[in-house]
């Protein structure tokens, strides 16, 4: 049996791209998606902040083609970052690396 690291999320962004370069050169952009969940549940649950990552080839267009407010559709995988900080805590944070990004919507952005 074969398993497949793959989603796919719809939703807006709450704040423009962000861009910045490695040391060696390398263009990565964070995006901050908020998504919405799907209203099929009878309890009511606050709509989620998710970061999604680009990586080089992306980065420059999507980040220049994006702003806050904008829907978009993301397609990529489901990759968890684990760290410890100064003071000996362990942490993780889920993530989304992007391989597509998909304006949805034609509409003027919100302003920051």
């Amino acid at each position: 049996m074969t398993f497949y690291n793959k989603v796919i999320l719809i939703g807006v962004l709450v704040r423009s791209p962000d861009t910045r370069y490695t040391p060696s050169g390398s263009q990565v952009t964070k995006l901050a998606l908020q998504i919405t969940p799907d209203g099929k549940s009878e309890e009511v649950r606050e709509p989620q902040i998710v970061d999604v990552i680009t990586f080089e080839k992306g980065s420059p267009r999507q980040g220049r083609s994006l702003s806050k407010g904008c829907q978009i559709l993301v397609e990529g995988k489901i990759q968890t970052r684990s760290w410890e900080t100064l003071e000996g805590q362990k942490r993780s944070r889920l993530e989304i690396i992007a391989e597509r990004i998909y304006p949805l919507k034609n509409e003027k952005p919100l302003r920051s």
